[in-house]
């Protein structure tokens, strides 16, 4: 091929040129990226079915936004949570089922059923003990009859009797003429003063929301965002008596920069400029940088139509290809064109030395090539299908790299003008001064120090293999478990109490018993740690309670009376009777400490309200109103509470039944694990109970599984690989070592490093093995093979096989481990691992091989031996 490659190189170029244009078009046409981690293997059928069903019906639990709520006063937490919860709900766009729990109207009207049989009692044991002063004012809800209460209850304190609830009522009675006198209206507070249901004094409440999946570019993200806009609003609209904190699933992912190519622009710029000085460095010369580039511009653009054209897209492991594309092209092209510019130096033509590097080098480029791209062939059947893609591209990758190092790149090559020589230069002056400087006899410092590395390199890596069952794939969509945002710190808070926010198992079961047996099932196995579904938020002892709640079915009067204004001059006589009973009740002895104290405050609001003088009528009837005015919304609560209807799923909370039965009626039991960190033990003993269990987390341990079977063939014909290649390609066994031990030690470095890095392996983590394992291999071969055309002790004085390793390594480096720069914490990680797997083939290359040449050479014989054999 190279010789037809030199012969017409016009023809050669044209066919790649006219190769690579409708190849761009095709891939600029069809190119296309699929992130989304349901791309990385196979899932079953039968469970990508059930899940789909679930995701079209319910919300996921752990992908929930939780807005954290909190004040110093209880009453001004829950009006946040409801503000907040009705702001979201406005959102229908954004946000679904959301639901503020212990808010609402169900909860209003159907919280004391929730109550403990003993609370209920007594509850309605209170309210039949304050039936009395209700009544009364009830009959005569006016001044009127709030003075003649005061009259009788300072004649029963007198004779040592205190109705109950008086107090509550002076004190808010007291709140509302100040409020009057400092101009603003406060009605009396009627359903504070009487217990009549669930009080939660609590000063941190909670919003759920689920974001809705749009045509957005990150509908998560969006969610969040406007979720931060309204936190914020409630701020400001309450004057900072609240303070509201977001966690949950999306809101953690959102604390990463988004994914957007301006975030990789910056890399890719330093990148450039990187490589252009690297190749420029090595190369010396304008002319082979500018081939280099146009070969591998070619050859990518070839690769990638090819490669679309077969896999139909790329996911987040086959996206990885530019980066095994670079090492693979580097090491094929550069040690090409310095092979043949070693044989140039060396006196040949230019010609004949493109022909001598190919005689060399292609034999030893083939097997590598095509020993590496027979590794996909040990992931038939399976399903981690991201990986078979990525060995696909491989496969592709290596016959065109072959094929353009093995004629475009001699083409041309060979229409570069020749070499030309001082005649006065000595031979060992000739060639690239770095050749000059690595092709220097070691001292004996150095090779004592090199061969204490060497073996040091080799214990070490041994030590390394105990290490690597220590590795295991983690999630892309994995929450870090670590980290000290306020946001992680209350994920994790929250997650302890509620498992379903990290994991948690759905079941769609048919209503009634079925579901109850389920549910029976499932609550029993050791893994779960509780059970939820939508019987499970029905009150116990329902029927119970509300009979003892019927007991006040008349116990207050269903309406107020309906009163005439009496003329002005009567208003202020009665005010002043008010304030007589007040001074009364105050004053007496027999009165409790607190309503005398009640009575007293009372009493000075309404002299306060006179002022300088009388007040005016307008403002006694005004006062009037404001005491009486919700008086009907007690007496309708209670009326409520004891005519209470039974509870049934259908009368469930809207949110909460949306949340736990479908359209068509199936019931969703929600199945909470013990051990989140343990969801594949979890899934397994669900599974033991019902096959169809679904659920983002099982979903996801489903695909780690796959992918973790995949490993032991993905890796064992690597090794397998590694032991044959050499073995088949040079059929000498202390060659073959020379190229046995770079590889496994590297490799077994490589796998250790990183685990004492703790780092978790990421799935697109699998190139940076492939590159680690592909290169040292191919670089081993080259060098051993570096020399194989020619005859021995021919070589030349100077060698360019320790350059060509080195400039294909860096080439590397230059092209992506730039990626540590970039915010993204899944792309940094891979540029650390691509800089230790490219750093340990260095190591590879040129402490281990040359220290094993010596290791391995054949042992001379001494004269001794020599006169014992003659």
């Amino acid at each position: 091929m190279a010789r037809f490659a030199c012969g017409r190189p016009l023809v050669v170029i044209g066919l790649w040129i006219a190769l690579a244009i409708p190849a761009f078009v095709f891939a600029a046409m069809t190119f296309r990226v699929e992130l989304q981690e349901a791309y990385l293997v196979s899932a079953d059928p039968t469970l990508a079915d059930e899940q789909n069903r679930l995701n079209a019906e319910f919300p996921e639990p752990s992908e929930s936004i939780v807005a954290v709520i909190d004040s110093k006063d209880p009453a001004v937490a829950r009006a946040g949570a409801e503000r907040m919860a009705a702001r979201m709900a406005e959102q229908t766009k954004v946000f679904r089922n959301v639901f503020a729990p212990g808010t609402g109207r169900f909860f209003d009207d159907n919280g004391v059923l929730y109550l403990s049989e003993e609370a209920v009692t007594g509850m309605v044991s209170r309210i039949e003990r304050s039936a009395p002063l209700f009544q009364a004012l009830s009959i005569s809800p006016n001044l009127t009859g709030l003075a003649v209460l005061a009259d009788q209850v300072a004649k029963a304190v007198a004779e040592g009797r205190s109705p109950v609830g008086l107090t509550g009522l002076f004190i808010d009675a007291s709140k509302t003429v100040q409020a009057q006198i400092a101009g603003k209206r406060r009605d009396l507070d009627w359903l504070a003063l009487i217990e009549h249901g669930v009080s939660i004094e609590s000063t941190r409440w909670y919003v759920v929301g689920y974001p809705v999946a749009t045509g957005d570019a990150d509908p998560m993200r969006h969610a969040v965002d406007e979720a931060r806009r309204l936190a914020d609003l409630l701020v400001t609209e309450l004057d900072g008596r609240v303070s509201v904190a977001l966690t949950g699933r999306p809101v953690l992912r959102a604390l990463s920069p988004p994914v957007n190519i301006r975030v990789l622009l910056l890399p890719a710029l330093l990148s450039s400029v990187v490589l252009l000085v690297i190749l420029g460095f090595g190369l010396s010369r304008f002319g082979p940088v500018m081939i280099v580039l146009l070969v591998a511009a070619i050859s990518i653009v070839i690769v990638t139509a090819l490669a679309l054209a077969v896999v139909g897209f790329f996911d987040r492991v086959s996206l990885t290809y530019p980066v095994l594309f670079t090492g693979l092209f580097g090491l094929s092209a550069i040690g090409l064109i310095l092979r043949a510019e070693e044989a140039e130096y060396g006196g040949l033509g230019k010609r004949a030395a493109l022909m001598l590097a190919a005689q060399a080098l292609g034999l030893p480029l083939l097997v590598w090539l095509a020993g590496i791209s027979l590794i996909g062939l040990a992931l038939i059947g399976g399903q981690f299908l991201a990986l078979k893609k990525l060995m696909i591209i491989l496969a592709i990758m290596s016959a065109v790299i072959f094929l353009a190092v093995m004629t475009l790149l001699p083409a041309l090559l060979s229409l570069q003008r020749p070499l030309i020589f001082d005649p006065t230069d000595e031979e060992d002056d000739r060639g690239h001064w770095l050749d000059g400087l690595m092709s220097r006899p070691a001292s004996y410092s150095w090779w004592a120090l090199r061969r204490g590395l060497a073996a040091t390199l080799i214990a070490v890596s041994v030590l390394c293999a105990m290490l690597v069952p220590a590795f295991h794939f983690e999630s892309p969509s994995a929450v870090t478990r670590n980290g000290n945002t306020p946001a992680e710190r209350l994920f994790r808070e929250l997650s302890t109490r509620e498992p379903s926010l990290l994991a948690s198992g759905q079941i769609l079961a048919e209503p009634g018993d079925p579901a109850r047996s389920l549910v029976r099932r499932l609550a029993v196995l050791p893994e779960v740690e509780g059970v939820r579904w939508v019987e499970a938020f029905l009150p116990t002892g329902e029927a119970e309670k509300r009979a003892i709640l019927a007991r006040l079915q008349g116990v207050f009067p269903r309406n107020t009376n309906a009163v005439e204004d009496i003329p002005d001059e009567l208003l202020r006589a009665e005010i002043v009777k008010l304030e007589d009973g007040l001074r009364r009740i105050a004053a007496e002895p027999a009165a409790t400490p607190e309503l005398a104290r009640a009575a007293n405050e009372l009493r000075r609001s309404l002299l306060l309200l006179d002022g300088n003088g009388p007040a005016p009528p307008s403002a006694l009837r005004q006062l009037e109103r404001t005491f009486f005015v919700r008086l009907q919304l007690l007496l309708d609560r209670i009326d409520r509470l004891s005519r209470l209807e039974p509870l049934t799923v259908e009368r469930l909370d809207p949110a909460i039944y949306r949340q736990y039965v479908s359209r068509d009626g199936l019931w969703r039991i929600e199945v909470q694990p013990r051990r989140p960190d343990d969801i594949e033990a979890f899934a397994a003993a669900m599974r033991s109970v019902t096959p169809r269990v679904a659920g983002a987390a099982l979903i996801e341990a489903d695909r780690l599984a796959v992918m973790r079977a995949a490993m032991p063939f993905f890796l064992g014909a690597f090794l397998l690989i590694a032991v044959i290649l050499p073995l088949a390609l040079f059929r000498n066994l202390r060659k073959a070592a020379r190229i046995w031990l770079p590889v496994f030690t590297t490799t077994l470095l490589g796998l250790g490093i990183a685990a004492m890095m703790g780092i978790h392996l990421y799935p697109e983590s699998l190139a940076i093995f492939v590159l680690l394992v592909s290169f040292t291999m191919g670089a081993a071969a080259l060098a051993e093979s570096w020399y194989g055309a020619q005859p021995p002790g021919q070589g030349p004085l100077i060698s360019s096989r320790p350059r060509a390793l080195l400039l294909s390594a860096f080439l590397v480096l230059a092209a992506f481990a730039p990626l540590i720069l970039s915010p993204l914490p899944a792309v940094q990680q891979f540029g650390k691992l691509l800089l230790v797997a490219i750093c340990l083939s260095l190591l590879g290359c040129f402490i281990l091989l040359p220290q094993l040449r010596v290791w391995t050479a054949p042992r001379r014989k001494s004269k001794a031996d020599e006169d014992d054999e003659r």
